[in-house]
């Protein structure tokens, strides 16, 4: 992010909320084979894969809470 306003200073707000709309299109994680989960930064041994799958896609704020608990913890 910083080097995102440290390039494009007039339009990084413009920008930051462009990537963000993007991004919460995406999926955060994928299941190969039925069997393999992957994602950005892993699951811990609490993460409840079941909310995982309640999550719907593009409502950030529904679900910010459990993101961040299987990508940064």
């Amino acid at each position: 992010m910083k080097e995102i306003i440290r390039k494009y200073k007039a339009q990084a707000t413009k920008l930051l909320h462009l990537f963000e709309n993007i991004y919460s299109w995406l999926p955060v994680a994928s299941l190969i084979d039925d069997h393999i989960f992957v994602t950005h930064g892993g699951i811990s041994d609490i993460t409840d894969l079941n909310k995982i799958n309640q999550i719907k896609r593009n409502k950030v704020c529904s679900f910010r809470k459990y993101i961040k608990e299987f990508l940064y913890d």
